[in-house]
């Protein structure tokens, strides 16, 4: 699936010429502005807990499990900024920011929200509700063949392939979320960060 930010780094662009459904990823914030906002038709929103999305970024940043140092300033700065800077400069906004400005646009398009988190749990009945959404034809066959190939097995694979951040960078636990970690160095994430969650954006 093409990723809107990857393609205009490089210059490149969708073909909203095509006489059929494009679909596409965003990392971009809603807005007016935002690319083929007149061309969207409608959006589904994977939302993920924030102790995770912290997690998840400080592995993509590099930061290794043996520079405790660093690991506490990088806690601490998502703490501070609710999300890494770089976010702010590729106008993708803070965690809460970025949620709030999709929920604004729901008046606007058909769309469906879902959470990381229960996909994983659960993706033959979460990828139904995609399709169902989508107004697409169910083929259990390719259903299933989509969640094998979607396996943490075959990920880690991937990932083993690709060889872009060497095993000592990675900061998870193979198959789990080293959340005591987050517990253990970052508690005031946490609280505020679910507190957020809940309240705001009534998300459990």
């Amino acid at each position: 699936m093409p990723d809107i930010h990857k393609l205009l780094s490089s210059s490149r662009g969708l073909n909203t010429e095509l006489n059929q459904s494009v679909f596409a990823k965003t990392h971009f914030c809603y807005n007016a502005e935002h690319p083929y906002q007149k061309e969207t038709r409608g959006f589904i929103y994977i939302i993920r807990n924030p102790r995770d999305v912290l997690l998840s970024n400080s592995r993509y940043s590099g930061v290794t499990g043996n520079q405790q140092i660093d690991l506490k300033a990088f806690a601490q700065q998502f703490i501070n900024l609710m999300g890494v800077p770089r976010w702010k400069k590729m106008n993708m906004g803070t965690w809460p920011e970025h949620v709030a400005t999709w929920l604004s646009a729901t008046s606007q398009f058909p769309h469906l929200f879902l959470k990381y988190e229960e996909l994983r749990k659960d993706p033959s009945s979460n990828l139904k509700n995609i399709i169902n959404f989508l107004n697409l034809e169910l083929n259990e066959e390719k259903l299933n063949k989509a969640i094998e190939m979607s396996s943490l097995e075959v990920m880690r694979g991937l990932e083993k392939k690709k060889k872009r951040i060497p095993r000592k960078h990675f900061l998870m636990i193979r198959g789990k979320t080293n959340i005591s970690w987050v517990k253990e160095r970052a508690t005031n994430l946490s609280r505020i960060l679910v507190r957020i969650q809940k309240n705001y954006f009534k998300i459990d």
